[in-house]
Formats: C-alpha cells, sequence, structure tokens
C-alpha cells in the first residue's frame, strides 16, 4: 500500500498556500498526518487524538516500536531560527508534563511545523527537562515561551534542537514536494523504532555482504547525493563511514555540538551533513562488533573507495541489492528448469552458460560472483582497468573493450548472406574474427550455438552504466546517432531508434537472428515503458516479440538509483527465445523497506496497440471536415492558463466552429498528471485537438479518464485501452457521460475553460468567449440587470448585461438539457436570488454527478456578490464576465472571500465524482489496475 500519495502532498501544499490562520495550518497538517499514520498505516492499531488540547497526539496500542508523536503547528514563525523552533519545544515539554501527570505515554517523536517549515525532534532527549523542582507547571502550554525565560534560554542553547529544518519551499513541482513530505515521515519513522520505557531499539546487523548496501545508504542520507559530497575525497567518504559505524576515533569524528549539521574530520576540517538525518540512520545498525568482525568490514574499504571514485566519473551502477535479487531471481528460474536443446538441463547457469554483460561499466552486475563463461564488455577501457581484479579467474572469463552499438556491425552484416554459419571451415573462422574487434573465443561460443545468458544494464534515460550526468546530457542526442539506431530506423523503428537501451536490444535480437541461436535468455533492466505499445514503442516492441518474449521479472522504483527521480519504474526482466518458458507480461512490485527488498504485489504490464489506444480514439474524432476555416493569426487569442493569454504562435492554429482545446499529450498515466487540459481557445503550446460539438463526448470522456487515473511510480507508463466495443458502451451511457461532462467543468487544475475580456488579451487581439459556460445565458442576464456596483465597474456590467441578453446558450448548456439537468432561479432563505440545478431524471443521474452540479451552482451564488470587489482586486481575471469559468470563480472562493465551507462541500464532491469515474474506467479496462 503506497501510504504517501501525491494527491496528498498536493492537498498539504495547496491548503497551506490558502491558509488564513494558524487553525488552517493545523488542520492541513493534520490531515497529512492522519492519513499516512493512522489511516494506512500497516499495523491498522494507530489512533490520533488531541489529550490537554494538543495539536495532534499519534500512537500505537503495542508495548515496542511504537510511534507516539506530539504534534504541534504554528503559523508565522521562522523555523530556521532556534528561537521559533524553542518557542515549540517548550510547548511541548509542557505538555509531555500533563502526559506525565495523567499517566499518558510520553512520546518518542515531536514534529513542529508552520506554513512553509517542519523540524523533528527525538523526544527521549527532551525529558530531561520534566525532572526539574523548579519550573513552574501550571503555565499553559501555548504561553511558555513567554513566561519561562530560563528554559526557553537553556532550550535555545541545546544541542539537541539545532537540527534539520524541512524547507517545503525548495525546489519546483510536485516531485520535490512528494520527496520532502516522504523524507520527513522517513525520519519520523526511524526516530519512532526506540521505545523510552523498554530501551528496545530496532537494529541491523552490520557484515561483509550488507556492507555496499549501507555505505550507498548512508550516502543518500547524509548527503542527499554524491553532488554534494564532492568535496570529500573517496578515501575520506569510506573512512567517515567506518569511523562513524565502528565509533572510533570519537574526538576527531563528530558532529558539532553547536551545529549539528556540521560534522568534525581529522584536522580540524568540517563538511555539512544533514545530522539529524545521519544521527537517525546510525541507530539502525548494531555496531557491537568484535575486532575479526571489525578487521573483516575494514579490508573492503578498497572496493567502497572504487565503488564512489567511479560513480564520481559520471557512472551509473546498479546498487548491489538489486543486482543481488537479479541473480536471485535468474538462480531460481534457470537452475535445475532450463532444459536446452543444445546443452540439456542446465544445472547452474553461472557454470553451464555463456554469459555476456554487453554494458558492463567496471562489472557491478557479476562481480560478486563466480562464474565460468564470462564476457565483460564496455565502450571505456579505464572501467576495464578500474574492475581488472573482478572475474578474472577462471582464464575462460573474458573483460574487453567493445562498443556495442556501434563495433563489428558492418563485418557481422556480411555474415547474413551465408545460410550455413554453423558449418564454417576453421580457416573462414580465422579470418572473419581477425577483422571483427569481438574476441575470437566470443565468436566461436556464438557459432556453436551455446545457451547463452546476455545479461546487461543499458543505458536509459538518466541511469545507465555511463550516466547523463549534467555534464553529459547535452551530448545525450549525439550518443543516440549510432550504427544500430541508423539500422532501426532502416526498419522503420520510430522514435524508439532514440533510446539507447532499446538500441541494445535491437542489436541483442539481431545476434540471435544472425548467428541463429537456440537457446537465449535476456536478462536486462530497463524501463517498461517499451512493453506498453503505441505509436512510439509499438513498432519496436512487435519486432521484439518476434524473436524474445518475456516470461518472469520484477519491478522497483527508479528512485534506488543515484540522483534519479523516484517517479518512474525499471524492471528487471527476464526474456527467452523458446516455448520453455511460456509469455508472461506480469513482473513482482518491490520495494526497499528497511533492510531487505518487500514484494507489494504483482503487476500485469499490458500492451496496447495505437488503434486501440484512448489517444487515438480522441483525437480520431478530430476530423477536419467539422473544424470549418482554418482563423488566421489575428483572427483568434492563444491561452496559457485560465486567465493568461497571449499572441498565437507558429504552432497554434484554431478553426471557426472551435468551441475550445484540449491539451493532450501521450497516452500514459504520466503525463495524464501534468499535460491533459481543457482550454476556451487554442493552447499555445499545441498538442491537442480542437473541440467541436462532434467530438465534444469523447473530448470529455478522455479528459475524465485521463485525470481521473492515480499517477505512481508503478503505473506511470501505463497506457489507456479502448476498443470498438468498450466505444460503444460509454458513448451510450448517458449516465457516465453526465459524470464526465460534470467533471470536466469542475477539475480545479486543469478545467482552463474560460471567458476573458480586454484587460486579459493582448492588444488588438479578440476577447475569448467561454463556449462551455454551463449555466442559461437568461438567468445570468436576470442576474446582470439587477446587479448594483460600484461606478467605475458599471459600464463593464452594463456591457456583459447586453452579452447575456443576446447570447445564445452554449453547447453544454444544451448538452447538460438532453442528459436531463437543466436550472432556475430562486430566492433563498434570506430573500437572495440564486440559481439552482433541476434534475429532471435524478434515477438517471449518479448522486456523485448531482452533488458537483450543487457544488457548480453555489460556487456561482457564493462568488457573485463579490465580484465587484474581485475585478477591483485582479481585473486581469475577467472576472466581469457573465460565462466567467469554474478556474476564475474558483480564484474569488479560495483567494478573495476563501470559504472553507463552499472548498470543503467541492473536495468531497470532487472526490466522490472522481472515483465513481476512476472505478468506472477500471471496471471497463480503459485503465489499468494499479492507475
Amino acid at each position: 500500500m503506497n501510504r504517501l500519495r501525491q494527491s496528498d502532498v498536493k492537498a498539504l501544499y495547496h491548503d497551506l498556500r490558502t491558509k488564513s490562520d494558524e487553525k488552517d495550518v493545523e488542520g492541513a497538517w493534520r490531515s497529512i498526518f492522519k492519513s499516512y499514520f493512522v489511516e494506512r498505516n500497516p499495523d491498522g492499531n494507530a489512533k490520533i487524538s488531541s489529550p490537554s488540547k494538543v495539536d495532534g497526539f499519534i500512537f500505537e496500542d503495542r508495548m515496542i516500536f511504537a510511534l507516539r508523536i506530539l504534534l504541534e503547528f504554528k503559523d508565522g514563525t521562522d523555523l530556521q531560527k532556534a528561537y521559533d523552533r524553542a518557542r515549540i519545544a517548550i510547548q511541548c515539554i509542557y505538555y509531555m508534563k500533563q502526559f506525565e501527570k495523567k499517566g499518558i505515554d510520553l512520546p518518542n517523536v515531536i514534529v513542529g511545523a508552520d506554513e512553509d517549515q517542519a523540524f523533528v525532534l527525538y523526544a527521549p532527549n527532551f525529558y530531561k527537562y520534566l525532572k526539574s523542582d523548579t519550573t513552574n507547571w501550571s503555565i499553559a502550554p501555548s504561553s511558555a515561551y513567554k513566561a519561562n525565560p530560563e528554559l526557553m534560554n537553556l532550550l535555545i542553547n541545546d544541542s539537541n534542537l539545532s537540527v534539520f529544518v524541512y524547507d517545503l519551499n525548495s525546489g519546483k513541482g510536485i516531485k520535490q514536494q512528494y520527496a520532502t513530505i516522504k523524507d520527513l515521515f522517513d525520519e519520523v519513522e526511524s526516530l519512532a523504532g526506540y521505545d523510552p520505557k523498554t530501551g528496545e531499539e530496532f537494529k541491523v546487523n552490520v557484515n561483509e555482504s550488507n556492507l555496499a548496501v549501507l555505505f550507498d545508504e548512508f550516502i543518500r542520507i547524509t548527503f542527499n547525493s554524491l553532488k554534494e559530497s564532492d568535496s570529500v575525497s573517496p578515501v575520506d567518504m569510506v573512512n567517515i563511514f567506518q569511523q562513524l559505524l565502528l565509533g572510533r576515533n570519537p574526538d576527531e569524528y563528530y558532529p558539532l555540538p553547536s551545529d549539528p549539521n556540521k560534522l568534525h574530520l581529522p584536522g580540524d576540517k568540517k563538511i555539512a551533513i544533514n545530522g539529524a538525518n545521519m544521527s537517525a540512520f546510525f541507530k539502525h545498525f548494531n555496531r557491537n562488533l568484535s575486532i575479526e568482525e571489525q578487521n573483516s568490514l575494514i579490508a573492503i574499504s578498497d572496493r567502497l573507495i572504487e565503488d564512489i571514485t567511479r560513480r564520481r566519473k559520471g557512472d551509473y551502477w546498479t546498487p548491489t541489492i538489486w543486482a543481488n535479487k537479479a541473480i536471485s531471481l535468474l538462480d531460481t528460474t534457470l537452475n535445475g528448469k532450463w532444459k536446452t536443446k543444445t546443452a540439456g538441463l542446465i544445472e547452474d547457469w553461472k557454470k553451464d552458460c555463456v554469459v555476456w554483460d554487453c554494458a558492463a561499466g567496471a562489472k557491478n552486475l557479476t562481480r560478486d560472483y563466480q562464474f565460468k563463461h564470462l564476457y565483460s564488455s564496455t565502450i571505456h577501457q579505464s572501467e576495464l582497468d578500474l574492475s581488472k581484479q573482478y572475474n578474472a579467474y577462471p582464464t575462460s572469463n573474458y573483460a574487453f573493450q567493445y562498443d556495442f552499438l556501434n563495433d563489428d556491425i558492418d563485418q557481422l552484416s556480411l555474415l547474413q548472406k551465408s545460410n550455413d554459419l554453423r558449418h564454417l571451415t576453421e580457416d573462414d573462422i580465422k579470418s572473419i574474427s581477425s577483422h571483427l574487434k569481438m574476441p575470437e573465443n566470443l565468436f566461436r561460443d556464438l557459432l556453436a550455438n551455446k545457451p547463452l545468458v546476455v545479461y546487461i544494464n543499458p543505458p536509459f534515460g538518466t541511469a545507465n552504466s555511463r550516466s547523463f550526468t549534467s555534464e553529459h546530457a547535452t551530448k545525450k542526442a549525439k550518443m543516440a546517432k549510432t550504427e544500430v539506431n541508423a539500422l532501426m530506423k532502416e526498419a522503420k523503428m520510430g522514435r524508439a531508434s532514440q533510446q539507447l537501451y532499446a538500441q541494445f536490444f535491437f542489436r541483442i535480437v539481431n545476434l540471435i537472428n544472425l548467428f541463429q541461436l537456440d537457446n537465449v535468455i535476456l536478462a536486462a533492466f530497463s524501463p517498461y515503458q517499451f512493453r506498453v505499445g503505441g505509436n512510439y514503442y509499438g513498432n519496436f516492441y512487435n519486432y521484439f516479440l518476434q524473436t524474445l518474449h518475456p516470461f518472469r521479472g520484477y519491478l522497483f522504483n527508479a528512485g534506488e538509483f543515484s540522483d534519479v527521480a523516484s517517479d518512474w519504474a525499471i524492471t528487471f526482466s527476464l526474456y527467452s527465445n523458446e516455448g520453455t518458458f511460456p509469455r508472461s507480461e506480469q513482473v513482482e512490485t518491490c520495494e526497499f523497506q528497511k533492510d531487505s527488498i518487500k514484494s507489494i504485489f504483482n503487476k500485469t504490464i499490458r500492451t496496447v496497440d495505437e488503434q486501440n489506444s484512448l489517444s487515438s480514439w480522441v483525437k480520431g474524432s478530430h476530423q477536419k471536415q467539422y473544424l470549418g476555416k482554418k482563423l488566421n493569426a489575428n483572427e483568434f487569442t492563444a491561452v496559457t492558463s485560465a486567465v493568461k493569454s497571449s499572441k498565437p504562435s507558429i504552432r497554434t492554429s484554431y478553426y471557426e466552429n472551435a468551441i475550445g482545446y484540449m491539451y493532450f499529450i501521450g497516452n500514459d498515466v504520466e503525463h495524464s498528471d501534468t499535460a491533459v487540459s481543457l482550454f476556451s481557445s487554442s493552447f499555445k503550446s499545441g498538442n491537442g485537438i480542437c473541440i467541436t460539438k462532434e467530438n465534444i463526448k469523447r473530448a470529455v470522456i478522455g479528459f475524465s479518464i485521463r485525470r481521473c487515473a492515480n499517477f505512481e511510480w508503478y503505473s506511470g507508463k501505463d497506457a489507456f485501452y479502448i476498443d470498438n466495443s468498450i466505444s460503444e458502451q460509454i458513448l451510450s451511457d448517458n449516465e457516465f457521460l453526465l459524470n464526465c461532462l460534470v467533471f470536466s467543468l469542475s477539475q480545479f487544475r486543469s478545467s482552463y475553460q474560460s471567458s476573458l475580456g480586454t484587460n486579459s488579451v493582448p492588444t488588438g487581439y479578440p476577447t475569448i468567449e467561454n463556449q462551455w459556460f454551463f449555466l442559461p445565458h437568461n438567468l445570468v442576464a436576470n442576474l446582470y440587470g439587477k446587479a448594483k456596483v460600484s461606478d467605475n465597474n458599471r459600464a463593464l456590467f452594463s456591457k456583459e448585461y447586453s452579452r447575456a441578453k443576446t447570447a445564445n446558450n452554449s453547447l453544454v448548456v444544451n448538452l447538460l438539457e438532453n442528459l436531463g439537468v437543466s436550472f432556475e432561479l430562486v430566492n433563498d432563505t434570506s430573500h437572495k436570488t440564486i440559481i439552482q440545478p433541476i434534475f429532471n431524471n435524478p434515477e438517471n443521474i449518479s448522486e456523485e454527478c448531482q452533488s458537483m452540479m450543487k457544488c457548480l451552482c453555489n460556487l456561482f451564488n457564493i462568488t457573485w456578490p463579490y465580484r465587484d470587489l474581485a475585478i477591483n482586486s485582479h481585473p486581469e481575471w475577467s472576472l466581469e464576465r457573465y460565462d466567467a469559468g469554474f478556474n476564475q470563480l474558483y480564484k474569488i472562493a479560495t483567494q478573495i472571500i476563501k470559504n472553507q465551507q463552499w472548498i470543503d462541500e467541492y473536495k468531497n464532491s470532487y472526490d466522490a465524482l472522481r472515483k465513481s469515474i476512476h472505478d468506472y474506467g477500471q471496471r471497463l479496462s480503459i485503465m489499468s489496475p494499479e492507475a
């Protein structure tokens, strides 16, 4: 179960940014803590309460390793300042004293936060203050920082309060926001692993086999990434790790008491660290080792130093624990189970098969294991020099410099003309081999049709055997232009030919076919995107499947690799060219938790052909005969958001019959979160379709399905599927269609259909009408005719009254009426005229849709009296317009009047409607089970 979701983080940031007082800050933080630590607690025994009127106290009903988190939230503080952290700490100390008197278990973690920052304290470090007999404990906790200056002074100078402060505004985008909150929660859980009653602590034994994994974690936790540790030499880095781990030389290696985010080194050198994170990290390990065990760990320092040296050169490596799992999967799948045509039953693939790592780097995949017939090739000779001690014996193992995507392409292509490769004479073999960069032994093994395991982690994206760091990023396009790239283009492999890992796979397939190999296993790390089909990878995967098919594998988060984003997935999968292993697209989805890899669930990677993609279904309805005349660049105004417009760009086009535009990139879940939006005019960046009366149904269904999908790292590349049967069903299902239409009018992040007047468009360009306006023009004209506004806005309202009087109902109004929704003007209990919906056939309209429709009308009603104020505050929002859209009115509700009652009503309605559409899409298999 994914305990922290992007939607939770988005809600937290939204609520904190729109807060009006301290209660709002408390509500936002309490909500996400409750969701993560209580509602999604894997043990299901956590509760949240507010004893002694604390902002929150989360506790578990068990004796040891129990969460007991005391929460305190403020508004307007600066938690980078020791004074403001002390202000929260002293309040929590007073709360703990009250807990003590009432017999409530004391917290093991304290979390303080405001609208911009958060910090975590290890509560037992502050128990000492509870023993004071001179402290006046009758003071109200919230006033203690003023009434007890002596204790405040002690706290400000307490090194335990010099902790890492999480800055919610560091970095941009949901990825960074998610990582910040996840790191915060990880530290809370790490520190909560200690029970002050029993003194027991969760520990992991340190040994030679897991030291490399612990070292990787130490760097990630202490320095965030290798980029932030570049000032420390590889030798010093390993020494720091081992000295702190083993507790040697404490007089030289220690966090500064005055600043735990600085680490003291020999020679009075100081380096920046994440002190709190590092402290929590070492609490997890049992460091009570014998002298022999300590010496054993120190003996493998050279290997750790080589690792960090190689990575700093820009190299990418497979984390040890995932390489170990790959080997384990190969062992359990092949040993004693793979019956080959040429060598019989394989008892041990590492001994009985030819193994070729053709993207070997410094042999990270193979160096910890014994092989009998291993070929290790890499493009860089320096990597061979660095790793020459690995897999050097027996002498049948061979490491060589080889550019797999360029070398021997032309020479081997000549062999394709030979129909009898297996009967070449000895002279032929020697002659051909003399012209190849491939070693003669490997050439002979391929000719002999020996069982072959190609075991690789090829380059892909920013995570590859020769990583594209910022220094190398500009070279990526040139690196894609290889001999294999040219062959793929010739074979019409499309855009997949630009992906280096696809190029590796393409050449492997070609070698299998060239040498007519009967028994091949490809064991490879890669993104799983190439297996979902579509117009990007469709041709390539179909080609691939003619020779190799997947039959087993596992999926894990790309964030397990250093300096790689954590919102996408990598698979290690096994592919075969024989029927011994039947095709299966199922993979085990895994996570690294604490000290080991845990299986979460099994996932089936679904291939969606281009003709059955949701994208093709939506964009196929964009037919020219319905668009009308193409408008000239000065005949329409382009938009960049709900209330921002611009002159049309070269990429922007628009047509006279269009009622709006849908930005619509790709057919995957990942892009659904960022690249699916609706507008009232052409989106300046293009990459979408014009919407007309002929395709509006498909547009709102496509928009809603994609916007309702759940984007997680393991579902981001999943594709949306639709066939003729599903198409007929959803287009004839009026209840579902109405749900989608209403959802399309009310998605807070992407329903940007707006009406923009002269204050919001470039000079000389036409204003933009909102042809998605959902209310009948006569009802709105009635309200405008009776409106009383300030003198400076009277002319604007008079103009809008005339425009509303002469307007025709929008296509959306007509569509709503056809589906059973109309509207009326009524007087509420305070005799104000409001608009409310009428559901003519309520039995055919979902409760979720009715709730959201009422919510939309309420949005119009509650914001109507504040239009005058909002126009004066933000003239660029065009709120004088009678057909102002959802996003424009949403700005009034959340930024001008901050109507919490409506916000709560909307959130509940939105969540229910979104879930209804999401569940419907999953029942029809339009989206994957994980989306």
